[in-house]
């Protein structure tokens, strides 16, 4: 039982990380061991961001929370999450859904209460490629999960959980990964939010150090309850990564050379962003519970979003 414990918390870090990222958190949830026979699931999703940012030596702290309910039905292959933003003390309500189709991952999102949608489609493996890739995501899941141990018993919504934890590296997390294809997504989605070209590709993701993860399973059932990953050191790594190469984009741009800002650093310029806290963590319940979810009809109408 508890060789299977220690695979499941691996899968829950893939398992938050691809439903915050937009990528397929159906399929990642079916690949979970004693989780692959459940029909639907509900989560309670948290994520706390809390920050620094410095310029011209003025600093300005800054905090988001991003909270709510999420529903998947694994049978149907389609999810919803209805989730509160807490931008600095102001709040935004935003509307997601979320289906897996044959070749592609569709979120569905809208700010405005369903009256406005916007429709995002990530790319998924084919079906030839599909079973490998679970099979090498399962040994992968299985030879990390050694770092994990018992830490004690908690109570979760009323049952008595027990507790693991432990920390992933990332160099081991994407051993023998093709991130080719995530990084042009991200370098996309970058490129939308920054309105200029960012070529992520070159950047070494081995160097984010390493991710502490706690979850709880159900004593009862071994059912995951519980989980959060602390992604703090993370994006403090990863924060001068983007910089340099949206620094080495806009130096292009106006006709220098990338080269010369191989080695430029941001503090020059008295600019910096420290990271305090990043973690996500949720809740999970409603196994084998979960209503009919219906994508509105405005929602699968409207267009999809392209890259600025």
């Amino acid at each position: 039982m508890k060789h299977s414990h220690k695979i499941l918390a691996l899968l829950l870090v893939f398992l938050m990380a691809f439903a915050l990222s937009g990528c397929s958190v159906i399929t990642i949830t079916k690949t979970a061991a004693n989780m692959n026979s459940l029909d639907s699931v509900s989560a309670d999703l948290n994520l706390d961001l809390s920050m620094d940012m410095t310029m011209m030596e003025e600093t300005s702290p800054f905090t988001i929370n991003v909270s709510g309910p999420l529903d998947i039905d694994l049978e149907n292959e389609k999810g919803k999450a209805d989730l509160t933003v807490d931008l600095m003390g102001e709040k935004l309500a935003l509307l997601l859904y979320f289906e897996e189709q044959e070749d592609k991952f569709v979120i569905y999102s809208s700010a405005d209460n369903g009256e406005s949608w916007t429709k995002n489609e990530t790319a998924l493996n084919d079906g030839k490629e599909k079973g490998s890739s679970d099979l090498k995501s399962l040994a992968m899941i299985k030879k990390l999960a050694g770092s994990f141990e018992e830490t004690g018993t908690e109570t979760v919504r009323g049952n008595e959980a027990v507790i693991y934890s432990g920390s992933i590296l990332w160099k081991d997390l994407l051993a023998d990964v093709d991130l080719s294809s995530a990084m042009e997504a991200a370098g996309a989605a970058a490129e939308s939010a920054a309105g200029t070209p960012l070529d992520l590709s070159g950047m070494d993701l081995t160097a984010l150090g390493s991710i502490p993860v706690t979850i709880g399973f159900d004593k009862q059932n071994a059912l995951i309850v519980k989980g959060s990953i602390d992604l703090t050191e993370t994006v403090q790594n990863l924060i001068p990564m983007v910089m340099k190469v949206a620094m080495q984009s806009m130096a292009a741009q106006s006709g220098v050379d990338a080269a010369e800002m191989e080695d430029f650093d941001l503090s020059a310029l008295g600019f910096s962003l420290d990271i305090h806290t990043l973690t996500v963590s949720a809740e999970l319940y409603n196994f084998d519970a979960v209503g009919e979810i219906t994508i509105p009809p405005e929602a699968l109408a409207a267009e999809v979003a392209e890259a600025a």
